[in-house]
């Protein structure tokens, strides 16, 4: 291999932790609240910390990093949503629950073990695989999928109105969405 391939193979390498830090900040802010905080406009990093319970020296740089990523606007010192995402943070839209977004925490935690996972073949429960969760983990991972459903649903009724079928199977995917 030469030097520039492997050059640019560190760089790949590079690229992939960065969107990996891109990401972790993205879910943190999501996580603390600072989109929902954003639906009646822009606010220091300090508002939002009051807003969200949040460290307003350690929620900045990632306030700043979301920016970066395009993610909220930044005018001066006030963040904001990009024009256009509020109807996504509505918690009374359709879309709010669609984000991916969802126990964050516990996914990453999932993810951290990955490594513990593949030297000792150990089991993680997971709710969405049919393993051993606890009633709220399987709740909010039906609340998940029930909202990814809903657009496909909606056209799955379109398309059997126009059909008149004689009769439908559920074959027990969740909650009949």
């Amino acid at each position: 291999m030469s030097r520039d391939s492997v050059e640019a193979r560190i760089a790949q390498y590079g690229d992939v932790a960065g969107m990996a830090r891109d990401s972790l900040s993205l879910l943190a802010v999501y996580e603390v609240g600072v989109f929902a905080a954003l639906l009646d406009g822009p606010l220091t990093a300090a508002q939002l910390g009051a807003a969200c319970s949040a460290a307003p020296l350690r929620l900045g740089p990632l306030l700043d990093l979301t920016a970066a990523c395009g993610f909220l606007s930044k005018d001066g010192d006030r963040y904001g949503l990009v024009d256009g995402d509020a109807a996504i943070f509505d918690p009374a839209g359709p879309y709010a629950s669609s984000l991916g977004f969802s126990d964050v925490d516990l996914s990453f935690g999932r993810m951290a073990r990955m490594v513990e996972v593949l030297r000792t073949d150990t089991k993680l429960p997971a709710a969405g695989s049919g393993g051993e969760a606890n009633a709220a983990e399987r709740e909010r991972f039906l609340r998940y999928l029930h909202s990814r459903s809903l657009d496909g649903a909606e056209e799955v009724a379109d398309l059997l109105a126009e059909a008149s079928p004689r009769s439908i199977v559920d074959l027990g995917c969740g909650l009949g969405t």
